[in-house]
Formats: C-alpha cells, structure tokens, sequence
C-alpha cells in the first residue's frame, strides 16, 4: 500500500490559492462599484477548479478509501459547524454594542446552516463563498467510491486516464443541454474533471519552457473558440461560470499549467504560504468575514485610482482573514484537544 505523504508544494499552492480566493472576493464584493470588470474577472483565474485540482492532486498520494474519504469530509463538516457556531455567537454578542451584525434567527436557522444553507446576513460573502461546498462532497464521495474500484485493477492508471477523458466528454455533452438520467450533471462532470486531472498528476510531464509555451498556446486557442462559440465576451468569464462551461474549464486551465511547469522549478517556499496551505479550510472559511467587513467598509477609503484603492483593500482583507483564520485554527485546535483528552479519560474509568 502506498504510504502517506504531505507535499509540501501542495500546501504552497494551497496558500496561494487561498490568497486567490481572497483577491476575487475583495475584486467582485467591495470592488464592484469601482473596479473594471476585466479587472474582476482576471482575478478568476485562481478559483474553485485549482481547488479541486490540488484536492485530487493531494488524494492521489494514497488509494482512494470510501471511508478514509467519508472521514476527511466529516472533519471538514465539523470544522465548517464549528466556524458557524463561532460566528453565530459573535453575531448574538454583538447585539449589546453599537455596531451590529445579524446572524441565525432559530435553532432551526442554525441547523439549516450547518447544513450549508447559509443565511447570515451581517457577514454576506460567507454565503457567497460557500456555494460550491455541495458539490465538493458530492465530488469527493462519488469519485472515492469510483477510484476504490479502479485502483484494484492492474490497469488503474489506464483507466484514471480513461475516466477523465471520459468525464470531459460528458461535461461537453450536457452543456449542450443534454441530460444524463433526467438530470443536469454540469457541475459534478465539471468538478470531477479536475479533481481528476490532480488524482492523473504524476502522469502529466511540463518540465520545459516550450511544453509550457505550447499548453498555453493550446488551452489559450480552446478559451477563444469557446468563447466564440458560447456568444461570450473574451473578458466575461463570471458568465462563463455559472453554469460551467468549456470557456470556464480553459480558462482554468491556465494556472494548472502554469502550477505544474513550476513544480520542478521552484526549490524553496514561502514559509507563510506553506502555513497558510496547510490551515487552508479556515482561511477558506476566515476570508468570508474578512471580506464582509471589507465589503462594508470599502467606500469610506477616498482614493481615487480604482488600482491602488483595490491593493490596499486587498492588503487590508488579507490582513484581518489572518487574524480571524488564525484564531479559529488555534481555538479548534485547543477544544478539540480537549474534546479528546476528556473522552480519553472517560473511557479509562
């Protein structure tokens, strides 16, 4: 059986992907009102889909495990009910001071949104960012369900190749509004693609300039076809996402590329990157609040150059998801030590 490892470039990428997510929020929630929109769709170069690619990329350094996998999503669920909780009692607390932020109604309201059916509305970009969350574990379960049966063949890492191909094929069929059984598979076809591509990653060779040239080449000919085809402009990649289409997927594409070129390039990392890779599911979960107090206070900074007033939201933004991020990764950690302290010595008793 393979061994466990931690790639530490993944947990790089992972905080550069963070950051990513940061620069899109701080572009399309507090910068919408003064940012070009070329601007804001730039930023969505880094998005969800480099997500799931390093989510593959990560899993592929073990056989998949419906239970191991089933396990790792549980974590993420207890963590995101433990933010929720978190943030539902600062919102209570707020109450009794002059600045107030409206959070769960009911126990009924905080069960829904432990459920991700997020509706907090003092800190509103934590329900713009958690969108994608269904389909992550739907992603996850199906897949590890899926490659638990091909990596017991001999001829596994033909058929990782096979069914990615295979899960292209059909993303490009259903969105030409075909169905498969009655329903609409774009955005688990779309997701799957590349987590996917990451779980084929040790198969896939870009270690020179010109490899590197002719991807770009490639996927940047594929964006332009798709666009032209879809009737969507070169910089309206937001319409291109939702619902997912090619445009979006090649446009994605081009920092994997760029990330896989890169792998055997870059020797030393950045420590604080590293760090934040590693704690990637609170800043994930953090950059929702810093975002929100972003969004409400981005129009009492009076600078005129839309550039410079984004760079110093943005800094701000990073700055306070920091703080937050770091806070709730230190106090889960100090709760669930204990958690499991007191169950260790109930059950010596």
């Amino acid at each position: 059986m393979q061994k466990l490892q931690r790639n530490v470039y993944i947990d790089f990428l992972k905080g550069i992907a963070a950051l990513g997510i940061i620069s899109i929020h701080t572009a399309f929630w507090g910068g919408q009102s003064y940012t070009p929109e070329w601007f804001r769709n730039l930023t969505l170069m880094v998005d969800v889909p480099f997500f799931f690619f390093l989510s593959g990329y990560g899993a592929s350094y073990h056989y998949c495990d419906i239970i191991r996998a089933c396990k790792g999503l549980g974590k993420i669920w207890i963590k995101w009910i433990y933010f929720i909780s978190a943030l539902a009692l600062v919102c209570l607390m707020t109450r009794y001071t002059p600045l107030v932020f409206e959070g769960v109604t009911d126990l009924r309201d905080l069960i829904n949104n432990y459920m991700f059916h997020v509706s907090i509305p003092g800190f509103p970009v934590v329900d713009g960012s958690i969108w994608f969350m269904q389909y992550y574990f739907m992603v996850i379960f199906v897949n590890a369900i899926i490659m638990t049966i091909i990596e017991k063949s001999q001829q596994s890492r033909d058929l990782k190749k096979i069914y990615n191909i295979l899960l292209g094929i059909l993303f490009i069929w259903v969105s030409y509004d075909h169905y498969i059984l009655g329903m609409d598979c774009s955005y688990f076809l779309f997701y799957s693609f590349f987590w996917m591509l990451g779980q084929n990653r040790k198969y896939i060779r870009i270690n020179t300039v010109h490899n590197l040239i002719a991807d770009i080449i490639i996927i940047g000919g594929g964006f332009a076809v798709s666009s032209y085809l879809l009737n969507i402009p070169i910089y309206g990649i937001q319409t291109a996402k939702f619902p997912p289409t090619l445009m979006y997927g090649f446009f994605s594409m081009f920092v994997i590329v760029l990330a896989l070129y890169f792998e055997s390039h870059i020797k030393k990392y950045n420590r604080l990157l590293v760090h934040i890779g590693q704690n990637a599911i609170f800043y994930y979960f953090g950059q929702g609040i810093g975002s929100s107090l972003n969004y409400y206070a981005v129009e009492k900074l009076l600078i005129s150059n839309w550039f410079v007033k984004w760079c110093i939201t943005y800094l701000l933004n990073v700055f306070i998801t920091i703080m937050i991020s770091e806070l709730l990764s230190f106090s889960y950690k100090k709760a669930e030590k204990f958690i499991l302290e007191n169950l260790k010595l109930y059950k010596n008793k």
